[in-house]
């Protein structure tokens, strides 16, 4: 690089600095591949390029010196040698971190901030300690499936293990500290991520439980459906009245030909989370009733 003669130094390196910084290379990693062709439009990406991908995705940093000699040996050379490096990554603390930061995007636990909750029936709920508690207990549930529960689905979803401190021992019928303890409820109570006070929350209205929300929930979360747009012209919510459960204020959406189509998409798998409050309480009575938890999942033949 040379100025020219009316150029000054200073107004040089701003044209250096301008030229690098909006160069294509310093704001996105360019990937030139080795040239050998694995399809009409795709070549095959260099082992550093397979290591730099993997790196970046898994810990937002470059390859460490265990990936870059997993590069010289050719251990990238084949799908099962990125498997096994994909593997000792995810175990890695930077591994175990994006994993748990994704299921806590994938769950809403971070929409806890956001929440409002009815001050004189849940009052705890307006304590700054409990809403971070909710986080942190999630967070503890996310780092044992993860170290201890070897990541498996099967304990995602159904592990008995709840974590509890002085904040949430309510939840558990146990008196907790400052920090977090675990504890096993065998009884139906605690079920993986589907009992988690900080989804339940989320999943719910600021005095009810909501059918709607938990069984959108399942159905784009978990089931990975598209649900059509709702229609312009929905309804009022029926009031929260005493004597009358969230589900018999539900029961309208049945009569309602507008509502209908979704609804039961909805409606019916949300049921299943009745037996939990706003706050995910365990409850065993809804609007002075006993608490009807029947439910059931239909329509899942063409999700993806």
């Amino acid at each position: 690089f040379s100025f020219g003669a009316t150029t000054s130094y200073a107004h040089g390196i701003e044209l250096l600095l301008q030229g690098m910084l909006q160069s294509p290379r310093f704001l996105y990693r360019v990937e030139i591949g080795t040239g050998e062709k694995v399809s009409d439009s795709a070549v095959k990406l260099s082992a550093y390029e397979v290591a730099a991908r993997l790196s970046y995705a898994l810990w937002d940093s470059p390859p460490n010196a265990q990936l870059n000699q997993a590069v010289a040996s050719g251990a990238l050379a084949s799908k099962e040698g990125v498997s096994q490096q994909l593997t000792w990554m995810l175990q890695d603390a930077r591994g175990q971190k994006l994993l748990n930061r994704f299921l806590s995007s994938w769950t809403h636990v971070g929409n806890v901030d956001n929440l409002v909750k009815n001050p004189d029936t849940y009052p705890q709920f307006q304590s700054a300690s409990f809403r971070e508690s909710l986080k942190g207990q999630a967070v503890a549930f996310f780092d044992d499936l993860l170290n201890n529960q070897g990541g498996k689905l099967d304990a995602l979803f159904k592990s008995p293990t709840a974590f509890y401190n002085k904040d949430l021992g309510g939840y558990y019928g146990v008196t907790g500290t400052d920090a977090f303890q675990s504890v096993q409820k065998t009884d139906g109570t605690v079920s993986g991520i589907l009992t988690l006070p900080a989804v339940l929350a989320v999943q719910a209205k600021p005095n009810e439980s909501s059918p709607i929300y938990r069984g959108r929930f399942v159905r784009e979360a978990l089931l990975c459906q598209q649900l059509p747009s709702p229609p312009a012209n929905i309804p009022a919510a029926p009031e929260v009245m005493p004597g009358v459960s969230t589900r018999e204020r539900a029961a309208q959406h049945e009569a309602n030909p507008t509502c209908a189509g979704c609804h039961a998409l909805l409606d019916p798998i949300g049921f299943g989370f009745e037996n939990f409050d706003t706050l995910g309480f365990d409850r065993t009575e809804d609007g002075g009733k006993p608490v009807d938890a029947s439910g059931n999942v239909s329509g899942t033949r063409d999700m993806n």
